[in-house]
């Protein structure tokens, strides 16, 4: 039985049977617990996205919210979360950990019990410790809904940033087929700007040992994976990651699908960081490179296109997909120019008006 009081399911990072999110589900709504899904659970595409809560990055930059949502207890699935906000929010939490390997992945030493079980079973398993309490959550959906409200709000008439790169690039990948989205910012912004959808996309992450490294030679091993064994592969990395691996592009003759590459001048995650503004900032931290991507795709066989606007990432992104349809073709690597600046800006603008709602 699951302890008494508010309850709350955090999903992180994993690999997860098909008939999880079934589970999952069901268990929520039997026990009235809110579920937050982690981009890269896996949870927040496919017919039981609706079940799940995505915004919480945002959401918990309210005070006001943050206080009146705060449980009791947590069930965790998977790894730890990719938001910072998220995890800082979590702290102090008793947390149960069901992890069917018998790992202790516990970066915040809240875990109090483990349950070595294979989460589909352990979902099926729950039992209430208390009353459920279907009010708990509703507030969760309600206040959920309202920050997406704000963010397609705040997109309306933002200007070109990762935002709509984002939005963009999951509405043209078909579906059932699979996503490496490269670590440091991209994945924040994923995080925050993704929302759900009905339609399936299994999404892929490599953390690496520093966050940038390897992300060119997992794509090339996803796509290179036989037909049966994994879907075809896209890719969103930024500038940093796509040189680091240089290596990787050697393989880029197993690619199946474009390569999408942010050339926002270096490592812009620091940008949101303690560091921003500090001496030798913009050497030690951001680390901007200049590469000739063209130069670079034409080298390893790909087809090189510059975007700068969410019309020419469209364009593209369909130009490839009837590509595909008709047979073996020169793969993209489409490189996406976003000012950096005016993104950053956008982007704390909406935490301000998150933090400012009545949620």
């Amino acid at each position: 039985a699951l302890p008494a009081g508010r309850g709350l399911v955090v999903v992180g990072p994993g690999l997860f049977s098909t008939d999880f999110s079934v589970a999952l589900a069901d268990a929520a709504r039997r026990l009235a617990l809110p579920v937050l899904a982690d981009p890269l659970s896996g949870l927040r595409f496919g017919p039981d996205a609706d079940a799940v809560l995505t915004t919480q990055d945002a959401l918990l930059r309210n005070p006001r919210a943050a206080q009146s949502l705060r449980p009791d207890w947590v069930l965790r699935f998977g790894g730890a979360p990719v938001s910072k906000v998220l995890g800082q929010w979590l702290a102090g939490v008793p947390t149960l950990l069901v992890d069917p390997a018998g790992g202790w992945r516990d970066p915040g030493h809240d875990v109090q019990r483990r349950i070595v079980a294979e989460p589909a079973g352990a979902c099926a398993a729950l039992t209430a410790g208390s009353a459920p309490d279907p009010s708990w959550a509703a507030g969760w959906r309600q206040a959920d809904g309202r920050v997406r409200h704000l963010a397609d709000a705040h997109l309306t008439h933002a200007p070109w940033c990762e935002a709509q790169l984002i939005r963009t690039l999951l509405g043209r990948i078909p579906p059932g087929e699979a996503l490496l989205c490269g670590n440091s910012l991209p994945i924040r912004q994923l995080d925050t700007w993704s929302s759900t959808s009905a339609r399936p996309l299994t999404l892929h992450g490599n953390r690496g040992a520093s966050g940038i490294d390897g992300q060119l030679s997992t794509l090339a091993g996803l796509n290179h994976a036989a037909p049966q064994a994994a879907a075809p592969c896209w890719a969103l990395l930024g500038d940093l990651s796509a040189v680091h691996d240089l290596s990787g592009w050697l393989l880029s003759a197993h690619l199946r699908r474009p390569v999408v590459v942010i050339n926002n001048g270096g490592g812009r995650i620091f940008d949101y960081l303690p560091q921003h503004g500090l001496p030798g900032f913009e050497t030690l931290w951001r680390t901007p490179v200049a590469p000739d991507l063209g130069a670079l795709a034409g080298a390893f066989g790909l087809v090189h296109r510059r975007i700068d606007d969410a019309a020419a990432l469209a364009a593209a992104l369909d130009s490839a997909s009837r590509a595909d349809a008709s047979g073996p073709q020169r793969r993209p690597l489409l490189e996406v120019y976003v000012d950096a600046d005016e993104s950053r800006s956008l982007h704390r603008a909406f935490w301000d008006a998150v933090t400012a709602a009545s949620l």
